[in-house]
């Protein structure tokens, strides 16, 4: 009894014995309020005293083990993009950012997309990729690659199933390297746009040739 007068939580009389009385319930819930409302303000100062500069940053990958937590945190990196986005994707996965993706490019960011597979998206600069590439043929697996702003980077694999996980990074390196990897598919896009009949003679209707070539 003298921890919950002490708390505030009950009143007591001056009689002996003493009486004691429960306080109202807004009364009681207004003290735990005020006292949580000031444990987490100590927490948030304490918080600050921890390093949290670039580098700290820019060493992390995270897993996405779920396609959901892929394609949340896809559309979290999509709505704060103020700059450019990368970004390679197959028709399934495209569906649930697209209404994203859109919106950025009315922000005035500046997006490339190479889509694996026919889609009606029409914001930023689009390449068509035929609807097969490597790991699909080999391990009936769908990428997906973003970056944005050359600052932060989602990659995930799909499978069949419905099935994903992947990672997100701020890490300045793998962010490059995503990003180069798509714009490496843009390359090829135009190369084989250009030249169909010479890809097909010299490395195969689907670049097998080519594909098969670290085996021999």
């Amino acid at each position: 009894m003298s921890k919950l007068l002490e708390r505030g939580f009950i009143l007591s009389t001056r009689t002996r014995p003493a009486k004691y009385f429960p306080c109202a319930p807004d009364v009681v819930s207004a003290i735990l309020r005020n006292q949580y409302d000031r444990s987490l303000d100590r927490l948030g100062n304490a918080l600050k005293e921890f390093p949290q500069d670039a580098t700290t940053r820019q060493a992390l990958a995270w897993n996405l083990t779920t396609r959901a937590e892929v394609i949340a945190k896809a559309r979290g990196v999509i709505d704060k993009g103020t700059d450019s986005m990368f970004l390679a994707v197959w028709p399934k996965e495209l569906r649930p950012v697209r209404v994203n993706v859109r919106n950025a490019f009315k922000r005035g960011v500046r997006i490339t997309t190479v889509t694996y597979g026919s889609t009606n998206l029409r914001e930023g600069h689009v390449y068509y990729h035929r609807p097969s590439d490597f790991p699909f043929r080999e391990r009936g697996e769908r990428r997906f690659v973003l970056t944005s702003d050359d600052r932060v980077a989602v990659i995930a694999n799909f499978k069949s199933d419905g099935l994903g996980s992947g990672l997100w990074t701020e890490n300045a390196g793998l962010v490059q390297l995503f990003r180069d990897f798509i714009v490496h598919e843009v390359i090829i896009i135009m190369v084989e746009n250009a030249f169909p009949e010479q890809i097909k003679e010299f490395f195969g209707k689907d670049w097998e040739k080519l594909y098969n070539l670290p085996r021999q």
